[in-house]
């Protein structure tokens, strides 16, 4: 994805997908898809509708120094105001019962 799309709109708000952070096709295009985050996330925030952050990670990244750098960028843009609407969200998980299962 290249672009910002608005996924969803109703009368409770809009749901925005913006490109991925550690994108397959490299660095570059990971710095590139942050400037449009950003932006994105600006132009929200200064309407005053920025009510979430929610970054959606494949449960095989989830301790990956990529989503440290994200969130560490997410910070340095928007300060400590964006942990309070900051939510991660795994995808591709397996529930585990037991500890030996973890």
């Amino acid at each position: 994805m290249d672009e910002v799309k608005i996924v969803e709109t109703n009368c409770n708000g809009e749901i925005i997908d913006t490109p991925g952070w550690n994108d397959s096709n490299g660095k570059v295009r990971s710095l590139e898809n942050l400037r449009v985050i950003y932006n994105q996330l600006k132009t929200i925030a200064e309407a005053g509708r920025l009510n979430a952050i929610v970054l959606t990670v494949n449960e095989k990244d989830k301790c990956d120094d990529s989503i440290l750098e994200l969130v560490q960028k997410l910070f340095k843009c928007f300060g400590a105001l964006m942990f309070p609407m900051l939510c991660i969200f795994f995808t591709k998980s397996e529930l585990k019962t037991t500890p030996e299962e973890a």
